[in-house]
């Protein structure tokens, strides 16, 4: 069970979650099977699905996006920005938060007005020692979902 930002209070499933996003943003360009597709932006603060070391996170993240294109949706890696900081390190705390908001203004300048915007934002084992410094800007910005798994 998700919870979604447009409905603080509200927990629904995943499926009926981005089903009912789906024709936010107007009629969707593409179906399947009489299902809309969803743009979706996906990021793992802690690990990327891609990262070169491999890990029970790494793995779990690949899944989660390979269950997503399944689904029938279009993800996208939307940063591999690594906010992870076990230490507690204050100094790199603060350049990390500074580096994800020039992130989000890098990608908001991207997708500001286009067609190619995500139409939903997902992201995957956030935490104290790893947060989301780009995905709440970026979907409040941009008007579309912001989904958390594993926080």
């Amino acid at each position: 069970m998700l919870r979604g930002r447009a409905h603080p209070a509200r927990i629904v499933p995943l499926r009926a979650f981005l089903g009912a996003w789906a024709g936010r943003r107007g009629p969707p360009r593409s179906r399947i099977a009489g299902r809309a597709i969803v743009r979706i932006a996906f990021y793992a603060p802690l690990k990327a699905p891609d990262h070169p070391v491999p890990s029970g996170d790494r793995l779990i993240a690949g899944l989660l996006v390979r269950a997503l294109e399944r689904a029938g949706h279009e993800v996208a890696p939307a940063s591999r920005l690594r906010a992870f900081d076990g230490a507690g390190d204050r100094d790199r705390q603060l350049r990390l938060a500074r580096t994800g908001r020039a992130e989000a203004q890098r990608l908001l300048d991207r997708w500001l007005g286009s067609p190619r915007a995500p139409r939903c934002w997902f992201t995957y084992h956030l935490y104290h020692k790893a947060p989301d410094w780009i995905g709440p800007r970026v979907s409040a910005r941009l008007g579309i979902p912001y989904v958390v798994a594993e926080a």
